[in-house]
């Protein structure tokens, strides 16, 4: 009996290209998640690293000798610091503020809270509007105080609010 009375099917010029590229495709796929499995592996270690800085931070604060009251308040602080740096509250204040409004100083305090104080200047009274909605509207703003507003030209004023890391 001959098996072999059929001729064998030759793969074509396009059965190979796609078997090529489907080779290809695997291989960058493998290689991309070895690269984010190592990406994964340096944030772990970058968030062990700062967590062993705020130990050794508390411990230093407690070997100081501040009492038990004042060393929850510097740990508080510290840990404000570390949820809510300048640059994002810079990031999500700037973000709310329309084209015609711009921010011209920004005090940031570090307490129970993190009170900012920021010099405003808008170019007419609709984009001071616009900008006053929508950081009441924001859920990592509170408390917000306009200050006195002068008009010569342009509307500048000073505002006083919280900055809420994790909003509600």
């Amino acid at each position: 009996m001959d098996l072999q009375s059929r001729p064998r099917p030759q793969a074509g010029f396009f059965d190979r290209l796609l078997a090529i590229v489907g080779l290809a495709a695997f291989v960058v796929a493998g290689l991309l998640a070895l690269r984010a499995r190592a990406h994964a592996a340096e944030a772990r270690e970058a968030v062990l690293a700062v967590e062993q800085d705020k130990r050794r931070s508390e411990e230093r604060i407690r070997a100081a000798g501040a009492p038990a009251g004042e060393a929850e308040r510097l740990a508080h602080r510290v840990a404000l610091n570390a949820e809510a740096p300048v640059p994002r509250v810079l990031a999500e204040l700037t973000r709310l503020m329309p084209e015609d409004v711009r921010l011209r100083s920004l005090s940031v305090r570090y307490a129970d809270e993190v009170s900012l104080v920021a010099q405003v200047e808008a170019k007419g009274a609709s984009a001071w509007d616009v900008f006053l909605d929508r950081l009441a509207a924001s859920p990592h703003f509170a408390r917000i105080t306009p200050g006195p507003e002068t008009r010569d030209g342009e509307l500048r004023s000073s505002l006083r609010m919280v900055f809420r890391p994790e909003a509600p």
